[in-house]
């Protein structure tokens, strides 16, 4: 969050400049919901989306990532 707010990333840049550093991060559905919410309070529009359907809902730089 700190690169959001601090640095003025997007939450997808964010999270891949993170990703990429350590791996195994997977902040939880909760977290994500917030994270996307600030986004859209702050710029209009988040660039995380969260997918439904499954278990429960999952946001789709984990989808994208794996496609990688």
């Amino acid at each position: 969050m700190c690169l959001v707010i601090n640095e003025k990333l997007s939450l997808r840049q964010a999270y891949y400049e993170v990703s990429n550093r350590r791996p195994v991060i997977a902040p939880n559905t909760a977290f994500w919901r917030q994270m996307i919410a600030y986004e859209c309070k702050e710029r209009g529009k988040s660039t995380v989306q969260l997918l439904r359907g499954m278990v429960r809902p999952i946001p789709d730089v984990y989808v994208k990532k794996q496609c990688n």
